[in-house]
């Protein structure tokens, strides 16, 4: 099995600082290419800090006391590497 990036989301928080996280999932790939997801998601800066899922909208940010938030003019609109 290895890490595989399935997605990439750009957050805001309160003061409109912009962070974008990666999720990762364990898996493998087929002969087709097709992605087999076999556990579950993690998430992290592009420095590797990590990122906790609150909802579908809302992370937290290892060592950061405020919540980030899905870009409102993205919501929807995430880059799925999966497809």
């Amino acid at each position: 099995m290895i890490a595989h990036q399935v997605n990439e989301i750009k957050l805001v928080d309160d003061h409109g600082k912009e962070y974008t996280v990666f999720e990762y999932q364990e898996g493998t790939e087929k002969s087709s290419l097709k992605w087999i997801k076999a556990g579950p998601s993690w998430f992290r800066l592009s420095d590797g800090t990590a990122v906790a899922k609150i909802d579908d909208n809302t992370f937290k940010i290892d060592g950061n006391p405020r919540l980030v938030r899905v870009k409102s003019d993205v919501i929807g609109n995430h880059l799925n590497l999966n497809s």
